[in-house]
């Protein structure tokens, strides 16, 4: 994986790859996720999302819209946001102020489904098919895509 931060002045620096450069933690990563203790007292670690990550994010995907603009002059970039699951601290919508101040482009899914708790796999947290079936069917609509059987 690689791995990028930012420097003091809002810079974004790539600095290899997490396993060379974030040794230590990617260990520790790699034990928990071999640990079957966690998983079988449903230990779950709920991201922190603080400031200083959604500024992060923000500066990572702005250096994506410059490579793709820089590089494709026609091309639109736009972000879409993954509806949010109402379990989970961290929601889409707290990036959308900053993509607005970095006058990036973007979908708002968060509450495509968020009452719909057939659209998540049990005990995983993760979107199933028919979720991702619903908001591809969105994407193509609000992107004004032909559908595939056209």
């Amino acid at each position: 994986f690689p791995y990028y931060a930012l420097t003091n002045d809002g810079t974004l620096e790539n600095r290899g790859n997490f396993v060379n450069n974030r040794s230590r933690l990617n260990r520790l990563y790699g034990i928990i996720a071999r640990e079957k203790v966690l998983a079988y007292y449903k230990v779950d670690f709920r991201p922190r999302v603080r400031d200083r990550d959604l500024k992060f994010m923000a500066r990572m995907i702005e250096a994506s819209k410059s490579e793709i603009t820089d590089n494709l002059s026609e091309a639109r970039f736009i972000v879409a946001i993954y509806p949010d699951q109402k379990t989970n601290p961290f929601t889409g919508s707290k990036l959308i102020p900053y993509l607005e101040e970095s006058f990036i482009e973007y979908l708002d899914y968060t509450d495509l489904f968020i009452d719909k708790p057939d659209y998540w796999i049990k005990h995983d947290g993760h979107p199933n098919a028919k979720a991702h079936e619903e908001l591809g069917t969105r994407l193509v609509q609000d992107l004004a895509l032909s559908s595939p059987t056209d």
